[in-house]
Order: structure tokens, then sequence, then C-alpha cells
């Protein structure tokens, strides 16, 4: 029997790559080939987020670029769902600064993952920061044109659909200290307008800090970030 396991460079595929790769790492669960495809680029693609952004004939030519899965990478695998489940960051931050050199995809999926703890400077993850800069930057806008501008040009590493975004909008519009203000004119997300509130701008200033105005409580892989708990771990360059 052969499986085939085709996984874009993002964080969503590659931590759902890791999961198979420490299911396959034990003997009696391997199917007799195993191959793998990893794609994190198409000629003349300039910013390539993914498969389905390709045409039919572009997938025929990444098909003939299956390789065998290597002992190394099941390894790898089984290491990096374990540094994912960890209720502490550590284990994924040996992983990230190794490279994970038998599937490079990894170490940069795994790092874009641990982004989403708060910042240690004012406890907003990386897509939420990005968000409050857009909204700084090119003024109020509906909510399907404010997920346009962080999926095609903000975002440095394209992970999340539009459903996890919707619901990253209502956090940063329901704190107690909001964010930004969400008017809803209708049920679809260009009927709703967002702007950057007061608090927002402070926000991107530095000058307060989200967990601390608005509590947390979210899980980041095995890393359950819960304000009423004591300390939250930190994301930092």
């Amino acid at each position: 029997m052969m499986r085939s396991l085709w996984f874009e460079h993002d964080s969503f595929d590659q931590l759902i790559l890791a999961r198979l790769l420490d299911f396959f790492s034990e003997v009696s669960r391997r199917p007799a080939s195993l191959k793998l495809i990893s794609v994190d680029h198409y000629p003349g693609v300039e910013i390539f987020n993914g498969i389905g952004q390709l045409p039919p004939q572009a997938l025929r030519v990444l098909w003939t670029e299956f390789s065998d899965v290597t002992p190394e990478q099941l390894v790898l695998g089984k290491r990096a769902w374990a540094a994912v489940r960890s209720s502490c960051p550590d284990a994924l931050r040996v992983l990230i600064a190794s490279g994970t050199t038998p599937l490079p995809t990894m170490a940069i999926a795994l790092d874009r993952h641990l982004r989403q703890l708060p910042s240690k400077h004012n406890g907003l993850n990386l897509s939420e920061n990005l968000t409050l800069r857009i909204l700084d930057e090119k003024g109020s806008m509906n909510a399907a044109c404010l997920f346009g501008w962080y999926t095609n040009h903000y975002e440095p590493l394209t992970f999340m659909g539009d459903t996890g975004y919707w619901q990253l909008l209502e956090e940063l519009a329901n704190g107690d200290r909001p964010a930004v203000t969400m008017d809803r004119e209708g049920e679809q997300p260009n009927q709703w307008q967002v702007t950057l509130s007061d608090t927002g701008r402070q926000l991107l200033a530095d000058e307060v800090d989200w967990v601390e105005l608005n509590g947390i409580d979210r899980w980041v892989g095995g890393i359950h970030l819960d304000s009423q708990k004591g300390q939250v771990p930190r994301w930092s360059e």
C-alpha cells in the first residue's frame, strides 16, 4: 500500500504534517510506501500562498516531485509534534533554532506558530498586531477587505482562513478595552465596518498591554494562555 502526503509550507499544513509523521514513525502504522511533497514556491509566482492559486497543469508538474519519506523526516515529525503539544514553548524554540534540516519548511512554520503567543511588548499576537497595523496605515474598511489585505500583503506566512479571522476580529472588538470597533450593517463580512480604536493606537505604540487590559484564555498548541492562572508565555524577537 502507498500513501502520499502533500502539504504546503504554512503552519496550518506543517503542524498536520508533523502529526502524521509522528503517527507513521511507528513501524506498525507505516505503509509499504510513504511519499511526501512539501511545497513552498512555484516558478513565476511571486507571492506563493498555496496550491489553490495554481492552474491545473502546475499540479501535474508538482506531482512528479514526490519523494520517499526518510527516517530523519520521521524523527523530526515526532519531535515537532511533541514540541507543539508541549505546555511550554522551550522545545519549540530549540527545534526552530535547529533549522529542521530534513524539512526546512518545518522550522519556518513552527516559528510562525510560536508568534501566535502574545507579544512581550503589547500582549497581541502577530496576526492581531498586523490587523491593527493595516487599519492604522489604510484606515477604516470592511472586514472582507481587511482580510484581503492581511492575507495577501501583510501576513508573512499565510495560514489562517476567513472563519478564524472573523473570530480574531470579534475578540479584538469585544474586550473590556476593545482594540477595534466593528459596525455590522448585515450578515456578510463586506458589511462589517472595522475601525481602529484609541486603545488600538495605544497598543500599536506599545503604551498598553492587551493581556493586562482584557485578560486571555486561549490555546496555542499545547500552551494554555490563561491570565487567571499566572504568568502568560510571551513571544519576542
